[in-house]
């Protein structure tokens, strides 16, 4: 089950954060745990707070895992007035990755930002050992995560960072609870592939982490999801 040493409270860069510098203590502990054979790959950085944390937990190891960083780094409304808030100038709709590089340049662990419409991603970069998710909160974008990343999860040793796991219980209506019901929906539809290791000991978090327990052929899986939507629209229709 999850366990997170006692420690020091983590660094805090002054980078704004939407939830990464919350949950710093979760991710600065598996992210030193993470084997060097494997690459941790987050998934939605905004600026870079958890990245930040991330990166400063492994930049003492003698061998690192490669750390890559998914994202369209392109500021919406809410997040460049979030970020201008913080003292940073971001303008709606501005190119993200330029700032982030700058945040994360005072760091010795080398971070690969990839630019890209989350849909389009590639991922070739060999087996997953730690994955943080904090972008694809609907079924489409989560699905096509699976679809990407799934294949290089090792059975008995990838660890899922879900930030947005509970996110559902916190929307008012029943649309939108079943719109952002994507994650649990899938990890629940497939229990011998993802053991449940709990949730950070924080207040009001969102986040659950699980192992990747069993080898699932996630094209299937995801093929077969999408199918059960056909199958219920066939039926009310």
């Amino acid at each position: 089950m999850l366990s997170i040493p006692d420690a020091p409270p983590p660094p805090d860069p002054g980078i704004p954060s939407l939830g990464g510098l919350q949950i710093a203590p979760l991710l600065r502990h598996l992210a030193r745990k993470t084997s060097p054979d494997t690459a941790i790959v987050e998934i939605g950085s905004w600026l870079g707070a958890g990245t930040w944390q991330i990166a400063d937990s492994i930049r003492g190891r003698a061998v690192r895992p490669e750390f890559h960083v998914f994202d369209h780094f392109r500021a919406n409304k809410l997040e460049a007035e979030r970020a201008t808030e913080a003292g940073l100038e971001v303008m709606e709709g501005q190119d993200t990755r330029p700032l982030v590089n700058f945040l994360l340049s005072d760091l010795e662990t080398p971070v690969h930002l990839h630019k890209c419409d989350l849909r389009k991603a590639t991922w070739k970069g060999g087996p997953i050992g730690l994955l943080i998710e904090d972008a694809a909160k609907r079924k489409h974008l989560f699905a096509s995560m699976l679809e990407t990343f799934g294949p290089s999860f090792v059975p008995g040793e990838t660890i899922l960072v879900l930030m947005d796991y509970h996110l559902w219980r916190e929307k008012g209506s029943r649309p939108m609870r079943i719109e952002y019901r994507a994650q649990t929906e899938f990890i629940e539809a497939h229990p011998a592939s993802f053991e449940h290791l709990g949730e950070p000991d924080i207040r009001r978090t969102s986040t659950a982490v699980f192992r990747y327990t069993e080898e699932l052929d996630f094209a299937a899986a995801v093929a077969d999801w999408w199918a059960e939507d056909n199958e219920e629209e066939s039926a009310e229709n």
